[in-house]
């Protein structure tokens, strides 16, 4: 067990954005941050949470207008209260395992794993388990199972909250899936002001 003990410290807009800029925030100049969003993100990698260099690689995707390579494209959220807001996938290494997971859910990842165990096991016909098959089935499970995703543009993570204005792209916050829109909303709300008036940049 480590003695290390956890200090809070207050820190404003500057401190937080000199922190983000240290590790590579992109500086594009249309690509505007709230407050609320660089909080998030240098807690979360204080704590470890967010792994900022995957982040940083979306953020140039939409600041560049380009497709990330191998997640859903950027969506525009359609009901209130989010309407007419962005959001964009961002995918780390602690995502590995969800990604996986929904490759083999429901009965098209029943199929799905009816085809691999049956091809493999033709490729290995009287071979022990323990052997290459055993090997072979447990690489196409994991692996071959996250290079489909990706392939297929299916990997999914969380998101990022954007607004597009006129010239500019505001970065508003991070969000989950697991949080409702009216969540999200509050938060943004919370933080940017109830018609995103209020944001300090």
């Amino acid at each position: 067990m480590s003695n290390e003990r956890l200090v809070a410290v207050n820190v404003g807009r500057r401190e937080l954005l000199v922190l983000a800029e240290d590790w590579g925030l992109p500086q594009e100049n249309h690509l505007r941050y709230s407050t609320l969003f660089l909080a998030q993100l240098v807690q979360g990698a204080a704590s470890r949470t967010l792994h900022v260099h995957c982040i940083f690689d979306v953020l140039r995707s939409i600041a560049s207008g380009q497709r990330q390579p191998n997640t859903k494209e950027d969506g525009q959220f359609q009901n209130p209260p989010l309407a007419a807001l962005w959001k964009a996938h961002f995918v780390q290494p602690s995502f590995i395992a969800c990604n996986i997971r929904q490759h083999w859910n429901g009965e098209k990842g029943t199929r799905r794993l009816d085809r691999v165990v049956q091809r493999v096991s033709n490729e290995h016909i009287g071979e022990f388990v323990e052997g290459g098959l055993g090997n072979h089935i447990a690489h196409e499970f994991i692996v071959g199972a996250y290079e489909a995703r990706a392939r297929s543009r299916a990997l999914t993570g969380e998101w990022i909250i954007y607004n597009k204005c006129t010239q500019d792209i505001d970065v508003l916050s991070f969000a989950s899936h697991s949080e409702s829109d009216d969540e999200i909303h509050a938060r943004l709300s919370e933080f940017c002001g109830p018609n995103l008036d209020d944001i300090e940049w």
